[in-house]
């Protein structure tokens, strides 16, 4: 006889939806948890590590998408190219196209497509330009967050404090 304890431990899988299938189809899937570009990051730090820049350069261009997919809503659909993706990237973060975003494409359109190899010099410039993007790109709202979660108001000088000073 089990416990309900044991019971309460099983792991139920949900089945896959009709909409989440067609969802996945058009290339249209859920929103892309914080970390996951990040990983994506490490990864190809890790793999420019052990100078393997190609697939390096591979992986920064996929942190690229889900950080495009994670707050702007951008998603690569399939028949979507890499350089059109970056296009419709750079138009919506107002980013310049041709100085921060192109460099990165075009590294990974040589490691993908191309008989040469990135370099470890073009890949490190590709890096530091992504930390640009990710700083720039973000979407900031104008509401300054307060510890504690309430907006606090500026002290007011007292009529004592004012004649102190006097």
């Amino acid at each position: 006889m089990r416990s309900s304890r044991t019971r309460r431990k099983r792991e139920t899988k949900k089945k896959e939806g009709f909409f989440q299938k067609l969802m996945k189809a058009f290339g249209l899937g859920p929103k892309i948890d914080t970390s996951s570009y990040a990983r994506e990051k490490v990864l190809a730090e890790e793999l420019a590590s052990n100078g393997d820049y190609n697939q390096a350069a591979i992986h920064l261009f996929k942190a690229l998408e889900k950080f495009g997919g994670l707050y702007w809503e951008l998603g690569r659909k399939p028949a979507m190219t890499a350089r059109e993706y970056g296009m419709e990237f750079a138009k919506r973060t107002k980013i310049d196209f041709e100085e921060v975003i192109e460099p990165i494409i075009l590294q990974f359109e040589i490691a993908k497509y191309s008989p040469f190899t990135v370099s470890n010099e073009d890949f490190e410039d590709a890096m530091q330009l992504f930390d640009i993007i990710t700083k720039k790109a973000i979407p900031h709202d104008n509401k300054k967050k307060v510890k504690g979660g309430k907006k606090r108001a500026k002290p007011r000088k007292t009529a004592r404090k004012a004649r102190a000073k006097t």
